[in-house]
């Protein structure tokens, strides 16, 4: 008994001692932070690198005092909140800032206005809601500034006024619900910007009309249920967007009117797809690469959704990706097939009839071996590729679905089990009634009709 007492009050000081020890680690870890790491380019030592990542740091105490040739500040992986110009002596030459995957709710106004030389900021993965309007003022010559996985919701157009060298903005993964159109007003040179995974429903136009080199797009993972055309028309050198992942239903002619430049278009994983109408890329006519794989409900391309109006014939596409879609028929007058350098179309549910024996022939595919027939029912499972001509037939009875021969067949059978029923029932019927009546009748008498009958009368004279 005292045994396991003592064991108990050992493990309660053991307890206390650790919590005692972690508490003075952290507290060490708040005032007097590891030693940061700096490493260069060997043998010249021309550009250098403090690494000051992961070392659980919740402040910076002083000035980041460096030699000049310290190229990239690392604060990366750290518990900061908050960001201050203190921080950053004048005349520095930090070409790359990484403070990402840190708590950063703040940025004091002017925090980097000593930053002039500094090309990448890294503030993503942290807990920014807002951008106020001297964020970033300083940073003149900044090229990429990547603020996803925050909070932010809107912001002032004054804000990237100081960003006039700003060639790719990341705002992926906030919580921005709308945009004005002067939100990107100040940013001239502005080429790729992503906007995936917010909860956006649409763009108002003229929002990218400040932004004449904007080249590539990304706004998969927002709420559109239509192509928002209206926004996307202001942006006339755009050459590659992505509407993956969003909750469009169709597409249809007018969706990418006006969108000319586009080279590269995504839309991939979109589970309200049902249909792709005729003339939906007739203005694309710079289009050469469509990727639209993983769209399950997607059963339809019109033969006509690729015709270029201004010449009636297809668009000359070099890629198309389209796998993993419920398409079970393509038409041959949709592309050019045989110029097309890359065709994936695995994965999808085909109906091998004559409509499709085209497609046997098309050498340049990718996935072939994935390339099963679900219809006719004769060649479910069987690789299209392995069939021979005479297996691609348009019969009656191949174009009737077989879900729709086996509901047939159920209801003859149905209807057969219930013509036996009833004769068996009518049958029973008849022999019981017969039974019953014989059972009923007992012993009986025959009795004859009288024929001839004669009458006789009593003669009294004849009487002695």
């Amino acid at each position: 008994m005292r045994s396991t007492l003592k064991l108990h009050t050992a493990s309660i000081v053991l307890i206390i001692l650790l919590q005692c020890v972690h508490f003075v680690c952290s507290i060490r870890a708040k005032t007097q932070p590891n030693k940061c790491g700096l490493t260069c380019n060997f043998p010249s030592n021309d550009s250098c690198r403090l690494d000051c990542s992961g070392r659980d740091l919740y402040d910076i105490d002083e000035e980041i005092k460096v030699s000049a040739n310290v190229e990239t500040i690392a604060f990366n992986d750290n518990k900061l909140e908050s960001l201050s110009s203190k921080y950053f002596p004048k005349g520095n030459r930090f070409i790359l800032l990484d403070f990402s995957h840190n708590n950063l709710k703040t940025i004091e106004d002017g925090a980097f206005k000593a930053c002039n030389y500094t090309h990448i900021l890294l503030l993503c993965h942290n807990a920014l809601w807002d951008l106020q309007i001297d964020e970033f003022e300083g940073l003149s010559n900044l090229e990429q500034l990547d603020l996803s996985y925050n909070r932010i919701s809107l912001w002032f157009s004054e804000t990237f006024r100081p960003l006039q060298s700003l060639s790719q903005l990341n705002l992926a993964h906030n919580t921005i619900t709308s945009l004005e159109s002067e939100s990107f007003e100040h940013l001239p040179l502005l080429e790729k910007l992503d906007l995936d995974n917010n909860e956006l429903v649409t763009l108002p136009a003229g929002v990218f009309e400040k932004n004449p080199r904007l080249k590539y797009l990304s706004l998969k993972g927002n709420l559109f249920t239509t192509v928002p055309n209206m926004g996307l028309r202001s942006a006339r050198s755009l050459i590659d967007l992505d509407l993956s992942s969003t909750h469009i239903t169709q597409i249809t002619k007018a969706d990418f009117k006006g969108l000319s430049s586009i080279e590269t278009l995504r839309i991939t994983r979109i589970n309200s797809l049902l249909g792709i109408k005729r003339l939906a890329f007739s203005d694309m006519t710079k289009l050469k690469a469509f990727y639209c794989n993983n769209n399950y409900n997607l059963r339809r391309i019109d033969q006509n959704a690729f015709i270029d109006t201004s010449t009636n014939q297809p668009l000359s596409l070099n890629e198309i990706y389209l796998r993993n879609t419920a398409i079970s028929s393509l038409s041959k007058n949709l592309l050019p097939w045989d110029q097309l350098k890359t065709v994936d179309l695995g994965g999808n549910r085909w109906k091998c009839d004559c409509n499709l024996q085209w497609l046997r022939n098309l050498t340049l595919i990718n996935g072939k071996s994935e390339m099963k027939c679900e219809k006719p029912w004769r060649l479910s499972g069987r690789n299209l590729f392995e069939l021979q001509v005479d297996d691609f037939s348009c019969s009656f009875l191949d174009n009737v679905d077989s879900d729709i021969i086996g509901i047939c067949m159920l209801i003859i059978v149905i209807c057969m089990v219930i013509v036996v029923v009833a004769f068996v029932f009518v049958k029973l019927a008849i022999c019981r009634k017969l039974i019953k009546r014989k059972q009923n009748c007992g012993d009986y008498i025959r009795v004859f009709p009288k024929k001839d009958r004669i009458d006789l009368e009593w003669d009294t004279s004849a009487e002695p």
